[in-house]
């Protein structure tokens, strides 16, 4: 009797565990975030635009999506959970063609986006109602 509640008890344990376990997160439905981002007023064209969820609860795997702005300023990212999200604009400088040797003079719209880059303050709250994001920046006063 002894003996057949201990394996009863055992079954119940590994059973209650393997259900636990396999289970793993429950997410909500994924959206599409849209938006524009523009400087100064003008679109900027060939920008990635990564957004970096800052609140706890995703999985690694979507914390983090990136795509590029087309040439009216406008983005498109597909499968973005639910969750507060820090965004970040960056461009890298485009090598001239009047240039010779390795030097790499940056545009301006690198320099002017260096705010909005890994400590930007852009932020984003979406969810399954909020789903659509333009940003104005504003470029850094000159020195």
């Amino acid at each position: 009797m002894r003996l057949k509640c201990s394996l009863l008890l055992s079954a119940n344990l590994i059973t209650s565990f393997m259900l636990g376990c396999g289970g793993g997160v429950e997410l909500p439905e994924p959206v599409s975030v849209s938006g524009k981002i523009t400087l100064a007023g003008k679109p900027i064209d060939g920008a990635t635009i990564a957004f970096s969820a800052i609140s706890g609860g995703l999985p690694p795997e979507y914390r983090y999506l990136t795509t590029t702005t087309d040439g009216n300023g406008r983005y498109l990212l597909d499968e973005v959970y639910p969750s507060e999200y820090q965004v970040s604009v960056l461009k890298t400088a485009e090598p001239s063609t009047q240039l010779t040797g390795d030097m790499v003079m940056a545009n301006d719209n690198v320099n002017e986006l260096a705010a909005f880059g890994d400590s930007s303050p852009l932020r984003a709250m979406v969810s399954d109602t909020a789903s659509a994001f333009d940003f104005e920046l504003k470029a850094p006063k000159k020195k």
